[in-house]
C-alpha cells in the first residue's frame, strides 16, 4: 500500500491542501505506531520541530530509535545540527539512552569535498511501515517547501530496511 503526503506552502490553493494529507502529521502519525524499533534517516534536523519531542518520548516507551544524519561529528561538524541533537538526547531520560543511537555518514576528502553524505529522508516503524520523501525534519520541510513523499506499508519496506541497515552501519557513532 502506499499513500502520498506533501507539505505545501501557505498560499497553496485550498482544494490541494484538502487532497492530499500533511507530510508532518504523516510522521507523526507513524512514530505514535511504533512498538518496537524507528530507524530514520534525516540530514537536517530543527530542534524546534514537534517530531523532534515525537521521537524522543520513543526510548522511554521501549522503542529502539536509530537516527542517521550528517555533518555532527569531526571537522565538518554544523553548529545547528548539533544543537538539535543535543536537545533530542537530552529529552531521552537517562534510563532509555541505551535504545537512542545516533550516527553520522558524512565525509570529505582531502580537497574538502564531499565523498559521502546521507541526503535521504526516510522513517522505517517496525519493519514494517515507511516514510520516503523530500522532507527534511525542519519547520520549513515540514511546514512550508513544497514536499512529496510517500508512506508505505507491505514488502517494499523490507528492502528499506535493508539499505537503511547497511547505511547505518557504514556511519559514525555520535557521541551525545
Amino acid at each position: 500500500d502506499v499513500h502520498l503526503v506533501a507539505t505545501l506552502p501557505p498560499d497553496a490553493p485550498s482544494w490541494l491542501s484538502n487532497q492530499v494529507d500533511r507530510t508532518n502529521l504523516g510522521l507523526r502519525h507513524l512514530a505514535v505506531q511504533a512498538q518496537d524499533s524507528m530507524r530514520i534517516a534525516a540530514p537536517y534536523l530543527d530542534p524546534d520541530e514537534k517530531m523532534i519531542e515525537d521521537i524522543a518520548s520513543l526510548p522511554d516507551q521501549g522503542v529502539t530509535v536509530r537516527l542517521m544524519t550528517r555533518e555532527s561529528t569531526g571537522e565538518d561538524v554544523d553548529p545547528g545540527q548539533r544543537k538539535s541533537l543535543k536537545r533530542l538526547a537530552n529529552q531521552v531520560t537517562p534510563s532509555a539512552r541505551n535504545r537512542f543511537v545516533a550516527r553520522d555518514l558524512y565525509s570529505t576528502d582531502s580537497f574538502g569535498r564531499q565523498e559521502r553524505a546521507v541526503h535521504a529522508k526516510a522513517v522505517i516503524i517496525d519493519e514494517t511501515l515507511a516514510y520516503v520523501g523530500s522532507a527534511n525534519f525542519t519547520q520549513t520541510g515540514l511546514g512550508s517547501n513544497f514536499e512529496l513523499g510517500v508512506l508505505l506499508d507491505g514488502p517494499l519496506v523490507d528492502d528499506c530496511v535493508t539499505v537503511f541497515d547497511e547505511m547505518f552501519d557504514m556511519a559514525n557513532r555520535i557521541p551525545l
